[in-house]
């Protein structure tokens, strides 16, 4: 429905308003009329029976009938009336339609950090906010481009520009959706002039340094590690070095010692981006040395 149909819907529903109302009132003053003037003939008769039973049969006053026509008047405008008010009731809902389409939204310019839950997907997160589901859809079908929202995790965090309908508190249209699942890369999707989205990411430079780490083995060798700091997936590179020369059940001994050399990568607020590759491994059981 554009802005004309919906304006001439509401001058026209107003029109029969009009006119439904001005029936109303000439059927409740007919009622009246009606009503009145039967009382005045009631109270004009004689109070004499032999007077009423003079009167011709036809012409004798039946006050039973009398009530009985009021009663299937009232019946009748009953009648009348109901599917009149439904009618009014549904032309009502459509003038509040109509007249919605043509009130200014109050949008405005709406910055949400959204934190994904369990249950939630990328698509589901937007129509909840109040995107229709094509639209939904059409972003996330650019963002494919450099990310899949579907690997969204849950406590990854979405930064979402859109603008807003403040009346119903309902997204109109997202401009920009943002999210660092790995810090140091942002994944972007946008809203371009002709309204088309595009994808794009954004890489920190990252710095680049050799890590250094040692210890004692106090139980095993794995767990040791972690206890000092060393990712996971440079724990299993530092057991699998090892795994052809050391029996690590029989071999390794409580006071062992660990030393280990690897490559990392830093975004600019310090924060470790990946790990690399060993640069040297050495262990010591008892006082042999091994160093790969």
């Amino acid at each position: 429905m554009d802005f004309k149909r919906a304006k001439a819907k509401v001058k026209r529903i107003r029109q029969e308003r009009t006119l439904l109302l001005v029936y109303g009132v000439a059927v409740t003053t007919a009622l009246l009329v009606y009503i009145h003037n039967n009382n005045s003939v009631k109270a004009s008769l004689p109070e004499d029976e032999e007077l009423v039973e003079m009167m011709p049969e036809e012409m004798a006053y039946d006050e039973e009938t009398a009530f009985s026509l009021e009663d299937d008047l009232k019946i009748a405008e009953e009648e009348v009336k109901a599917p009149q008010t439904v009618e009014i009731a549904e032309d009502v809902q459509e003038t509040q339609a109509a007249e919605d389409m043509l009130t200014p939204k109050t949008l405005g310019v709406n910055e949400e950090l959204i934190t994904v839950e369990k249950g939630d997907s990328f698509i589901g997160i937007l129509t909840k906010m109040g995107l229709e589901y094509s639209e939904a859809t059409n972003i996330y079908t650019a963002y494919k481009k450099v990310y899949d929202a579907r690997n969204v995790k849950i406590g990854q965090v979405l930064n979402i520009s859109s603008i807003s309908d403040s009346k119903y508190n309902d997204a109109v249209s997202i401009t920009k959706i943002m999210t660092e699942p790995v810090s140091g890369t942002r994944y972007i999707v946008e809203k371009n002039a002709d309204g088309k989205y595009e994808a794009r990411v954004e890489q920190d430079d990252l710095k680049e340094e050799v890590k250094t780490v040692s210890g004692i083995i106090n139980g095993t060798v794995a767990g040791s590690m972690k206890m000092a700091g060393v990712p996971g997936n440079v724990v299993g590179n530092f057991i699998n070095i090892f795994s052809f020369s050391v029996d690590f059940r029989r071999d390794v001994r409580a006071g062992d010692k660990f030393e280990v050399r690897y490559e990392r990568k830093l975004a600019p607020n310090g924060n470790v981006v990946r790990t690399g590759d060993i640069i040297y491994a050495e262990l010591t059981l008892g006082k042999t040395k091994t160093a790969l």
